[in-house]
Formats: structure tokens, C-alpha cells, sequence
């Protein structure tokens, strides 16, 4: 961890189906130990729970956060002076592992710190593990085939050894174990059977899996704020959208579940966000809504799709949390579009929509599949996420049953990118009646 490195270390605990007295005496004790800077996730929630599905969780929800992370077990007590030096000696390279010791009966405020370390050192990989984000990241995190008790600690300290990662191993601290009546069945044949599963090539890299799937040029996230609009222009792009969802208007609920869930899954920020309909300008929680999106820098730009119409809706507030206001002139609202880039300047981008590319009564065959897309990123609907955003919208205006394609959608939860990595981009069915298909609208134009 370079010096110069002000980020918080990260402490991660997997407590799912742990009493809370239990992690809440971890946290107790760290906070009276550990003076240094510290971000502590001590995950209790997890779908299908394994303890490594549950730590890789929490590893990378603070991906963003901290630039060292150590996951610990949740029935330790941690001793004066174990973080500071984990943070001076975890590098890029090097892991941290120190060791602990049993104790069998502990009282809540009385701490025996230099007493406890003339207890024998337990044996075992695990207790206190640091790494280097980008070394966590090298490893693949906690191997997920193991779904029983025994043998993880074992599987990473060999995988760390395989990338190359030096392991500096310290009893030096007295890390303590409270032991505990056991939790969950345990058995050396199955311990000895996951340690074998481990020396066998991971299916997969168990973290980055989770990065977003999407490449560079679909690296931007489409959000419906509303589905009414100023306008029934015949040859809208949104007409199906429009059509079939009125009254839709996105609540600051669903779109903090949508923020949450993007940083819960460990996702680093889209290229773009952007807000669309509908006119986004009628958005009940227009100003509110851009401010919550700006300030969890979820995506390095916030843009906002609109026709210009609602001027008065336009303001300074609005428009400090915006990155770009993309207008579309469609001839009759120049006094408007003039009057935004007056104020607002290069924030203000102008697009000629005075031609329109007709949206088709009926699929096309699949001649024009791989399609040659135009468009960006997924979508959030309310609740739901879709593979892209014009699939809701083509649905939606040919009669399409998305229910029979569930690759292409996802209820908003935790690693909905993953959950989407099945989504046959550019060679869905609607590719065939998608006007962002290039192949499809090639000659194909019409005036307003």
C-alpha cells in the first residue's frame, strides 16, 4: 500500500447466519483497538450463502473504496497494532496471514492482550488474510465450488502462491479465536475433498466474473424516468415504450436500490448514465433524482435525453449535477435550444431530429443478424434490468412476449450484470425491429 495511498484498508467478514452478539463483538473490539483508518463490511445478507460467495460479496463491495483488503472471521478479537501492520507491509505482490490463538472464554471489556499471547498459535491458512485489491483481484477470490466446511483458506494460500503473490506470515500479534460450539457440519473427508476440487483449475475467475461484461463501446447505462412525454411525434423511437407504460414515473426508491446494487456488486463506474423516456424532463424527481445519481458517481458522465420543450423545467440545480443536456431540434423549438446554450454552453448539445427513421410494423428476417448496433448499454425499468434499452421499446411496440426470452432481463439485485452475461446482444429477435440496428434502417428515413 503506497504511502501516499490516503484510502481507508478495508475489513471484510462474512457473518451470514451468525449470531449478531458475535459480530457485534468483533466491531466493538476493533473500534477500541484500531486507531488507523478503516472501512468495515460485515456482510449478514447473501442469496445461495457459501462463505466464499458471502466474502467474495463483501470483497467487492469496497473494491472502489480501498486499495487493501483483509478478510477476517467473524469470531476473532483483534489486537492493538495487527492493522497498522498489515497496511505498512501488503503491497502489490506481497500478502499479510497472521496467525491466531484459541481462547476458550472471553469477557466482553477485559482484554488480556499481552497474557493471550503465550497461548499456542492455532494451525490453519485462514483468520487474517490482506491483499492488495489488484492481488485479490489476480487470484479470483475465495473459490465458490467449495460449498462446504473446510479446505478455502488452504485453496487461496495455494492460488496465491501459483500468481506469484508472497504471503508474509506474523504470529507476532495475539489475533484471538473465541471458540464456539460448532457451527454446521464438518468432516475431514469432505475438508480433503474440497482441498482437491481447489488444485483443479477454476472454472472461472470468481471476482472479475462479476466486472461488467459489457464492452467499451456498450459501457453506458440507460435509465426510464417517465413515460409521458410533450410530444407523439409518429416515428418516436420511445413510441412503444410510451405507449404501453402509461403513468410509469421511476421512484427515488427503485432508483437508490438501482445505486446500491450497482456499488454492492463492485462495478466501477459506466462511461455514461443516461436518463431517458419519455421526455426525462417531466420526471417527478427530475432534481432530486440527478442529484443522488451525481453524487454516487456511478458513471463518469450523467446525461439527459430530452425534446427542449420544458424550458422552465431547466434549471441551474438541474443542471450542476448533468454532464450533458442532449436536446433534439425538430424545428419549431429553436427559441428554446438557443435560449439553453446561452446559459448553459458547451453542457448543451444539439441534435438534428427533423428526420426520423421509421419504426417497422413487423421483424425483419435474420439477414440483418449479427445486427450492427448504434446503441448503448442496459437498461433500469422500474425494478427490472434489460439487456438494452431499445429491447423494452421494440418489445413494446411489435407485440413482443419478453417473458420468453429471460436471458434478456433481470430483477434489480446484486450482480445484474452477471445475471445478464446471457443476453444475445446484437442477435436478440428484436434486433430484427430495433431502428438502432443499422442494417435495418440503412435508406429507410422519413421527414417529420
Amino acid at each position: 500500500m503506497s504511502v501516499t495511498d490516503n484510502r481507508p484498508i478495508g475489513i471484510m467478514v462474512a457473518a451470514t447466519g451468525i449470531p449478531k452478539e458475535v459480530y457485534n463483538r468483533f466491531e466493538k473490539t476493533l473500534n477500541i483497538t484500531t486507531p488507523e483508518n478503516f472501512v468495515l463490511n460485515i456482510v449478514t445478507k447473501t442469496e445461495d450463502f457459501t462463505r466464499s460467495k458471502c466474502r467474495n460479496q463483501g470483497i467487492l463491495a469496497m473494491l472502489d473504496k480501498c486499495e487493501v483488503i483483509v478478510c477476517v472471521d467473524v469470531d476473532m478479537l483483534v489486537p492493538p497494532g495487527l492493522v497498522k501492520h498489515t497496511i505498512e507491509n501488503v503491497k502489490d505482490g506481497t500478502a499479510v496471514w497472521a496467525k491466531c490463538r484459541n481462547l476458550n472464554l472471553v469477557q466482553q471489556d477485559d482484554f488480556h492482550w499481552k497474557e493471550w499471547m503465550k497461548l499456542p498459535v492455532r494451525h490453519g491458512a485462514g483468520s487474517w488474510v490482506a491483499m492488495t485489491v489488484a492481488d485479490w483481484l489476480r487470484t479470483g477470490g475465495w473459490d465458490e465450488r467449495i460449498t462446504s466446511w473446510g479446505g478455502e483458506d488452504d485453496v487461496l494460500r495455494a492460488r496465491r502462491k501459483d500468481k506469484g503473490i508472497e504471503t508474509k506470515v506474523t504470529d507476532d500479534f495475539p489475533l484471538m479465536h473465541v471458540n464456539h460450539s460448532v457451527r454446521g457440519s464438518r468432516s475431514l473427508t469432505v475438508g480433503m475433498a474440497n482441498l482437491n476440487l481447489g488444485r483443479t483449475r477454476p472454472p472461472k475467475n470468481f471476482l472479475t466474473a462479476r466486472l461488467p461484461i459489457l464492452s467499451p463501446a456498450n459501457n453506458h447505462f440507460n435509465i426510464f424516468v417517465t413515460a409521458a412525454c410533450t410530444r407523439h411525434c409518429p416515428n418516436c423511437s420511445q413510441r412503444g415504450f410510451t405507449n404501453q407504460n402509461s403513468g410509469y414515473n421511476l421512484s427515488l426508491a427503485d432508483l437508490g436500490a438501482w445505486i446500491a446494487c450497482t456499488k454492492a456488486s463492485g462495478y466501477p463506474p459506466y462511461h455514461s448514465v443516461i436518463l431517458t423516456g419519455g421526455e426525462p424532463l417531466l420526471w417527478d424527481n427530475l432534481e432530486e433524482g440527478t442529484r443522488l445519481l451525481c453524487q454516487a458517481k456511478v458513471g463518469r458522465q450523467l446525461n439527459l435525453f430530452s425534446n427542449g420543450d420544458k424550458l422552465e423545467h431547466v434549471t441551474d440545480k438541474l443542471m450542476e449535477s448533468l454532464t450533458m443536456l442532449r436536446l433534439s431540434h425538430y424545428g419549431n423549438n429553436d427559441k428554446s435550444i438557443k435560449s439553453l446554450k446561452k446559459r448553459y454552453g458547451n453542457k448543451v448539445v444539439i441534435v438534428d431530429r427533423q428526420r426520423h427513421f421509421p419504426i417497422p410494423t413487423k421483424l425483419a428476417g435474420n439477414e440483418i443478424l449479427p445486427a450492427k448496433c448504434s446503441c448503448g448499454g442496459p437498461a433500469l425499468l422500474g425494478q427490472q434490468v434489460y439487456g438494452c434499452a431499445m429491447l423494452v421499446t421494440v418489445a413494446n411496440e411489435l407485440g413482443i412476449d419478453l417473458s420468453k426470452y429471460p436471458e434478456s432481463q433481470c430483477k434489480l439485485q446484486v450482480g445484474y450484470l452477471e445475471l445478464l452475461a446471457g443476453f444475445p446482444r446484437l442477435n436478440h429477435d428484436c434486433c430484427r425491429g430495433c431502428i438502432g440496428n443499422l442494417l435495418l434502417r440503412k435508406g429507410s428515413v422519413c421527414s417529420t
